[in-house]
């Protein structure tokens, strides 16, 4: 009782640790739970076609529903076999279902359910469900189920993998003649031989011994379990330890290899955008024309510099951030975002391209203009208009004998002088001002690759915490299915 006591806790902390799409593994839980807690609980077995006509298969069920009658079939009442007779019947274009009790049928659109006093179904408390055709991949079998039977009358396709490796199955092939079997054969698949219009004459026993061993269909059912929870872990940690990233629309790409190509992009748009906004930065913010752009310069510089700074690389930025923070490993099928890993997503806060770009535009530009704002001023009043004054006094003043011609030219030198001055000085802020810029763009590039990096191993580190908690309950289920 304490072991299964113990087994129960273990299943139940399995789907707050685990995707549901790993094989349905919650519904193998619930089943699993449910078995445990109730030995009167029904027992789910699936049945489908495997590289055979289910007309063929269909006779399988046939004699299940029949095996074990106190009194044969044939010499029973018409009225007393009417429910086997109504089940025989039934359309091979729609799923069927079939378990204990009053003959009832139920027909909807796409299923047929009965229950009917099968003795074998009774005494077995089984629930049997028919599949329509051949599944072609894990979504298309019967969930829940305890054990996933598949029928073939055809030895070959003992050589064809099941659907799926990760839910408990069995392969039955049903051949005319059971005692020409081969060994080899023999140990592949459970052999019947069932007859199209003799169901009594069918030979199940195999079949029926492997159904009528309850203990080893629920072991089987948590031994499924516990192998997709342990091989989920190690898939997990060798994802992990080969730094495997994130899955991308087309393929999964390595982290060092994404992050490098980022990295080659982000410096080709330095090299291609960022210096054709400080060319035109330059154009429109030309010396001559400072005198009248003075008061423009921040919304130039937002226009020019800030709208170019970037701009590619930090929406790449943000959506190689985007696929780390849903990152999950790449063999879990799960499609809901809410199973990816339950992971708490990274936060969001501002990227190293936009702290750059704040930076430009709250620092650098405006003291761009603050220093543009004192040169002009400067030079006006420490060169050109002292000069300008001197050059109209000496002409006034007759002791000087300074003529109109000799203070014109003393005064225009003076304005040269004072634009000679402007140019010099602007061209030095202006070369100052792009090297800041483009030693900020490439900051933010190192920057940014920091923060990738960061971010992959704060996710990797989240995963891997995460992972050992997987690891320790599948070991404890393990360790109690011993």
């Amino acid at each position: 009782m304490q072991r299964t006591a113990n087994l129960r806790a273990a299943l139940a902390a399995i789907p707050a640790l685990f995707p549901a799409s790993i094989g349905g593994l919650h519904a193998r839980v619930a089943l699993a739970l449910e078995s445990l807690s109730d030995q009167n609980s029904k027992i789910h077995i699936a049945l489908a076609p495997f590289y055979a006509d289910r007309r063929i298969t269909k006779r399988v069920p046939d004699a299940l529903v029949i095996a074990n009658m106190p009194v044969p079939v044939h010499k029973q009442a018409a009225n007393e076999i009417e429910w086997f007779n109504n089940y025989r019947r039934r359309s091979l274009a729609k799923d069927s279902k079939i378990e204990a009790g009053p003959f009832l049928l139920t027909i909807t659109n796409f299923m047929q359910s009965f229950t009917a006093p099968s003795p074998f179904l009774i005494k077995n408390n089984l629930v049997l469900n028919e599949s329509v055709s051949q599944p072609l991949s894990l979504q298309d079998i019967y969930e829940p189920c305890h054990l996933h039977v598949f029928v073939s009358s055809d030895i070959s396709s003992l050589t064809q993998p099941l659907p799926s490796d990760m839910l408990p199955a069995v392969r039955v092939l049903d051949l005319p003649d059971i005692s020409a079997v081969d060994a080899n054969v023999a140990s592949s698949a459970l052999i019947v031989s069932t007859s199209a219009n003799s169901p009594e004459s069918a030979d199940v026993t195999s079949l029926i011994a492997r159904l009528e061993n309850r203990e080893r269909i629920i072991t089987d059912l948590l031994h499924s379990i516990s192998n997709a929870c342990t091989s989920y872990v190690l898939s997990s940690r060798a994802y992990i330890d080969s730094s495997s990233s994130f899955p991308t629309p087309s393929s999964a790409t390595d982290i060092i290899a994404t992050r490098k190509e980022w990295s080659r992009a982000a410096h080709t748009e330095i090299r291609d955008v960022l210096e054709r906004g400080l060319a035109e930065f330059e154009r429109r913010a030309v010396w001559w024309k400072l005198s009248f752009v003075i008061d423009d310069l921040q919304q130039i510089g937002e226009t020019a510099v800030l709208r170019n700074f970037l701009p590619a690389a930090e929406k790449s930025l943000i959506y190689v951030l985007g696929q780390l923070s849903s990152l999950r490993p790449r063999d879990d099928p799960t499609t809901d975002a809410d199973e990816l890993l339950q992971i708490p997503k990274l936060p969001t806060t501002a990227t190293a391209i936009d702290l750059a770009r704040i930076r430009i535009a709250q620092d650098l530009l405006p003291n761009m203009q603050a220093q543009a704002q004192k040169l002009v001023l400067r030079t006006f009043f420490d060169t050109q208009l002292p000069i300008a004054v001197l050059a109209f006094a000496g002409w006034q003043v007759e002791m000087l004998q300074i003529s109109g011609y000799a203070a014109s030219a003393f005064a225009l030198l003076g304005l040269v002088w004072g634009f000679k001055r402007v140019q010099s000085y602007w061209d030095g802020l202006v070369s100052a001002f792009a090297r800041d810029v483009r030693d900020a763009a490439v900051e933010a590039v190192e920057r940014s690759e920091a923060e990738i990096h960061s971010a992959w191993e704060a996710k990797v580190g989240k995963m891997r915490s995460r992972i050992n908690e997987q690891a320790a309950a599948a070991e404890q289920l393990e360790k109690l299915l011993q």
